[in-house]
């Protein structure tokens, strides 16, 4: 049996190349967790995780998370579907995608011209309007009731 690898990316944590770290820093403050970048052909993108810790919006039940590319790095538990904050060519998108295979029940896709639209986005989703949350939460009540049977 193969040994479990301690495989990263790069020992060292990129630094963004294309977002200001003041952006990201709103949502650690709002108590989100924000993933290391990620490379997108001309831009890069983060995981948003809002921790079992923070409080906010949640879907009961939820447990999700990502493949960390660092060793030291992990994804906390959550209770609530992760986002994924993109920004290339100018652009910034909130993807709210939790559904394999395209959009599902619940799922969404944001676009904004500016950094504060795309966070306020993020913010509103866990902490503000629980309605996105509610559609993904009943969205999985339904599927877990279907395989059940």
């Amino acid at each position: 049996m193969a040994e479990q690898s301690d495989y990263d990316s790069s020992d060292e944590i990129e630094e963004s190349k294309f977002v200001d770290p003041k952006y990201l820093d709103i949502l650690r403050e709002a108590g989100l967790f924000v993933s290391p970048p990620r490379s997108l052909f001309d831009g890069e993108w983060y995981w948003i995780v809002k921790p079992t810790t923070a409080s906010g919006n949640s879907v009961a039940g939820r447990s999700s998370g990502f493949i960390s590319f660092y060793k030291d790095i992990q994804c906390p538990d959550t209770d609530a579907p992760m986002l994924k904050l993109c920004y290339g060519s100018g652009k910034w998108q909130v993807d709210g995608i939790s559904h394999a295979g395209g959009m599902g029940p619940g799922d969404f896709v944001t676009y904004w011209g500016n950094p504060e639209d795309a966070l306020d986005d993020i913010l509103d989703f866990y902490f503000g309007d629980p309605r996105r949350m509610n559609l993904k939460n009943r969205t999985m009540r339904f599927e877990e009731a279907a395989s059940a049977e």
